[in-house]
C-alpha cells in the first residue's frame, strides 16, 4: 500500500485485519471510535494514545520515527488483538 489512505481504505474495508501507518492518516477514526490502535513504533508511550504500549515495551524490538501505529479495526475480536494489548 503506497499510502495512508489506501491502509485506512484497507483496514475499514476489512481487506487486512490490521496494518502500520503514520497516525496522521486515522488519529479522526481512533477519535470516533472505528479503529483501534494496538501498538505505536515509538520508544516509549505516546501522549496522543494513553494506555498503548509501544511495541518495543511489548518485547518487539522496532523503534520507528516519526512515530506510527498498528492499527485495527474497533470491532476486531478481542482474541485478534489482546496479545498486543498485554492481555
Amino acid at each position: 500500500m503506497g499510502s495512508g489512505g489506501e491502509v485506512l481504505t484497507a483496514v475499514l474495508g476489512g481487506h487486512v485485519d490490521s496494518a502500520m501507518s503514520g497516525v496522521s492518516a486515522f488519529s479522526d477514526h481512533f477519535k470516533a471510535g472505528t479503529m483501534r490502535v494496538l501498538a505505536t513504533s515509538d520508544s516509549e508511550e505516546s501522549k496522543l494514545w494513553p494506555g498503548v504500549k509501544p511495541l518495543v515495551q511489548q518485547g518487539y524490538k522496532l523503534v520507528q520515527l516519526p512515530d506510527r501505529a498498528l492499527i485495527a479495526p474497533a470491532g476486531v475480536p478481542a482474541p485478534s488483538w489482546s496479545h498486543w494489548m498485554g492481555q
